[in-house]
């Protein structure tokens, strides 16, 4: 599993929503990584690759633009699904899935805090 994972600089000369991943893992150490952060349009039942939450009709796309700023926002992309998460986030879910368990040399630790309440609950 990994130890930590953020996102870099972009990498325009790779394509335009290229990033590089700078991830720590407990195999393979410390790695820079170019990372397509592609986004799924919907389309019609014929080009379908996924399916959204939904049950839309999705494929992958890798050119695609999405701003909140009302000047820039008549150039998005429609009908977008998976653009507003994170890089670095979108990355790990596609490299780990659902593995959760922990790196080597993470420990667990267990907390008992005790706090008296003065007889609130005894007469």
């Amino acid at each position: 599993m990994y130890k930590k994972a953020y996102t870099g600089n972009k990498l325009k000369h790779l394509g335009p929503n290229y990033v590089e991943i700078h991830l720590w893992d407990d195999k393979d150490g410390y790695n820079i990584v170019p990372y397509n952060n592609i986004a799924y349009q919907e389309c019609v039942e014929e080009e379908q690759t996924h399916t959204g939450l939904n049950g839309e009709f999705l494929k992958p796309i890798s050119k695609w633009f999405f701003s909140k700023n009302p000047d820039y926002s008549s150039k998005n992309t429609p009908n977008l699904h998976f653009h507003d998460m994170k890089p670095h986030q979108k990355f790990l879910v596609e490299k780990y899935g659902v593995n959760d368990v922990p790196s080597k040399g993470h420990r667990e630790v267990f907390f008992d805090i005790e706090c008296e309440i003065g007889g609130a609950l005894t007469e």
